[in-house]
């Protein structure tokens, strides 16, 4: 007797899935979760990614219309399950080119192997449903929020029934619509406006381009691999990942950089510093950047976590410019600085394209202990710099308790004024793409 044939399924699809059930295991602190494509093909590979990405881009979207089409949703959900789940919705309504009965065939088959074939079934009846939702797809028209539409790409995807939360509701319309927990729907409105702020959250479901940057007098790069920015010496890198490490490696003055990531330096361009402390050098962008714009100053780089550490010793071995060091020898270094830099960590609020997960854990906890973090930064550095020095305060944050009140909490705490402070919005897409960023420049009085 010949044995059963197996059925095949997609490696990009059990690959996404995965990863989704360890993600779904440890939801309530959404971890940064690496998805491991080393064994898939480029192909597969590219493809896996998409729905990654796609599934954390709409995870509360993606869990609200799968309950709304369930007749009943268990209350401990088995990881594999609603993994399976989360990925089908995530290709069935928002990855227009994904044949709908290769999806669901592929998710049940996954829930038959690794959860119990008897749940197939529920699965297999919930992602039909969820299928028969996506009734029509516009782009290159402009986002109407109703009960009835989701936002996709530069347009919208009509559902068939009206699920999602009334307009009257707005802040939990937007939540589900936008995939981003309340707090942040309800601060952002009461912060910007309604207008902008649905601007703000439409953004985040933006793909973010890599972006890469040259020396102002170097020659563009190749026009089949990038695409002039609309911020002189920034590019969009249209090649692949091997053509982008061999572009970066070709010259110590490129790497990638968003044009809003690269405002709080460029604000230092009219100073002339000797020393210059980069405190949260994090993975040294902004310490190459430094390099470049003060080339005649000495740079003393740190960073308190030992892996970014060492990896900025790595980058900056033998660079004529730069000394990497542990904090402790830093601190040691009082009144030396004629610039301090504190890129601080942050809640990542105004980088949410490219920091998918970082919105799904902004609750009140995590805000009020990254802003305690801030303040011990600020406080802990502060003797490094000189009287008459200058403070560069930066983060990828929209939040003022991160921004405005840390900016003159150091003014205060260091005897200084606010010189220039600025917050970009994040915006765009394309060649006009950017992220969000705040920065203020203080200076300590002599």
């Amino acid at each position: 007797m010949s044995k059963p044939k197996v059925s095949q399924i997609s490696p990009a699809r059990q690959a996404v899935i995965d990863t989704l059930t360890r993600q779904v295991r440890h939801e309530d602190e959404m971890p940064v979760l690496t998805l491991d494509v080393k064994k898939l093909t480029p192909r597969d590979a590219g493809l896996a990614v998409a729905i990654h990405r796609t599934c954390l881009q709409r995870w509360l979207t993606l869990r609200y219309l799968l309950k709304q089409c369930a007749h009943r949703w268990p209350r401990a959900m088995q990881p594999a399950l609603e993994a399976a789940m989360i990925s089908g919705a995530a290709q069935l309504l928002f990855m227009d080119k994904m044949p709908a009965h290769a999806v669901v065939h592929d998710s049940v088959e996954i829930v038959k192997r690794r959860v119990r074939r008897q749940t197939a079934a529920y699965a297999n009846a919930v992602l039909r449903r969820i299928a028969d939702l996506a009734a029509e797809r516009h782009e290159h028209v402009g986002y109407q929020p109703s009960v009835t539409t989701l936002p996709w790409r530069d347009g919208y995807l009509k559902i068939s029934r009206p699920l999602l939360p009334p307009l009257k509701e707005l802040d939990r319309h937007r939540m589900v619509a936008t995939s981003h927990p309340l707090m942040l729907t309800k601060r952002w409105r009461e912060q910007f406006g309604t207008e902008v702020s649905l601007e703000l959250l439409l953004h985040s479901l933006v793909n973010a381009p890599t972006i890469v940057r040259d020396a102002p007098d170097a020659p563009p790069p190749p026009a089949e691999l990038a695409k002039p920015h609309e911020q002189a010496g920034f590019y969009v890198w249209q090649g692949d990942h091997d053509q982008l490490r061999s572009y970066l490696e070709a010259s110590p003055t490129r790497w990638v950089q968003d044009p809003a990531s690269a405002a709080p330096v460029g604000s230092t361009a009219s100073l002339e510093p000797g020393i210059i402390v980069d405190y949260c050098a994090g993975m040294g962008t902004k310490t190459r950047q430094l390099a470049l714009e003060h080339p005649k100053a000495t740079i003393y780089a740190s960073d308190p976590d030992p892996h970014r550490l060492a990896e900025l010793e790595r980058s900056f071995a033998g660079h004529p410019q730069v000394q990497v060091m542990e904090h402790g020898q830093l601190r040691g270094r009082v009144g030396e600085a004629d610039l301090l830099v504190l890129d601080v960590p942050c809640s990542n609020t105004a980088v949410l394209a490219r920091r998918l997960e970082a919105r799904y854990r902004f609750n009140a906890e995590t805000l009020e202990s990254v802003t305690e973090l801030q303040r011990e930064i600020i406080c802990e550095s502060a003797a490094t710099l000189r009287p008459g020095g200058h403070l560069l305060y930066s983060t990828c944050s929209l939040e003022p308790e991160e921004n405005q009140q840390q900016a003159q909490f150091a003014a205060e705490h260091l005897d200084a004024t606010v010189q220039h402070e600025q917050q970009l919005l994040p915006s765009g897409t394309g060649t006009a793409y950017h992220d969000g960023s705040y920065h203020a420049l203080l200076t300590r009085r002599g």
